[in-house]
């Protein structure tokens, strides 16, 4: 339905708006939301299960997706 409409798929849609922000936030100064970006999940007690991802770990997974 949106390939006859012509529009993009949703999730090269989805892929472009993370690409924008990820830019949008590595521009910004040290601020508390590039610091959160950067930052290293915490250490200590682990839950059960797959361990969760980062918005980091999307981006970068859908990086080598594209």
């Amino acid at each position: 339905i949106l390939w006859h409409a012509g529009l993009s798929p949703m999730k090269e849609i989805l892929f472009d708006k993370n690409l924008h922000w990820m830019g949008h936030v590595h521009r910004l100064d040290n601020r508390l939301t590039r610091q959160i970006l950067h930052s290293q999940q915490r250490k200590g007690k682990r839950n059960h299960g797959r361990p969760r991802l980062s918005f980091k770990d999307t981006t970068e997974r859908n990086m080598k997706w594209k």
